[in-house]
C-alpha cells in the first residue's frame, strides 16, 4: 500500500511540472502585445481613401418618416385615436345593437345626458345624428327601450 502511494505522489508531481511553465514565459504571456492603430474606432480619414459610407444609394433600417408620411409618435396616436372614436360614433348611429350595448353599459356606469353631450361635443360630434343619439338615450333612461 505504501508503494502505491508513493507511485501516485510520483505520477501526480511528474504531471504538474510537465504542464508547468518557466516564469520567463510567464512574463512573456502577461505582457499582450497590442496594435494601438488597428484598435482604434475613430481613424484619421486619409486623402484618397475611398468612403462608402458616404453612397446615397445606401440606406440602413427602416425609414419611419417616409413610411408614415413624417409624422411624429405623438401624431400618429391622435391620429389612431380620432379613427377610433369616429368608428365608435358610427357604430353608435348606425348598429341598434351596439347603441342598446353601450346604452346599458353607460346606465350602468351612470353616464348622464349632459356628459354624454359633452363627450359628443369634445369629440367634435355635433351634427343632428348626433343629437338624435341623444335622444334616443334619453328615451332608453325613461323606458329602457333602444330605437
Amino acid at each position: 500500500m505504501r508503494l502505491s502511494c508513493v507511485l501516485l505522489v510520483a505520477a501526480a508531481t511528474l504531471v504538474a511540472s510537465s504542464n508547468a511553465l518557466s516564469s520567463a514565459d510567464q512574463t512573456a504571456i502577461a505582457k499582450v502585445q497590442s496594435d494601438n492603430g488597428k484598435r482604434l474606432l475613430r481613424s484619421v480619414e486619409t486623402v484618397g481613401e475611398d468612403d462608402s459610407s458616404d453612397d446615397p444609394d445606401e440606406d440602413r433600417g427602416l425609414n419611419f418618416s417616409a413610411l408614415f408620411g413624417a409624422k411624429t409618435a405623438e401624431e400618429i396616436q391622435k391620429a389612431k385615436v380620432a379613427a377610433e372614436n369616429n368608428q365608435f360614433y358610427t357604430k353608435l348611429v348606425k348598429s341598434l345593437s351596439f347603441r342598446k350595448e353601450r346604452f346599458e353599459g353607460w346606465q350602468k356606469e351612470g353616464v348622464f345626458i349632459d356628459q354624454a353631450i359633452r363627450f359628443m361635443g369634445y369629440h367634435g360630434k355635433t351634427e343632428q345624428k348626433y343629437k338624435d343619439v341623444i335622444e334616443k338615450y334619453k328615451l332608453f333612461l325613461r323606458t329602457g327601450q333602444v330605437t
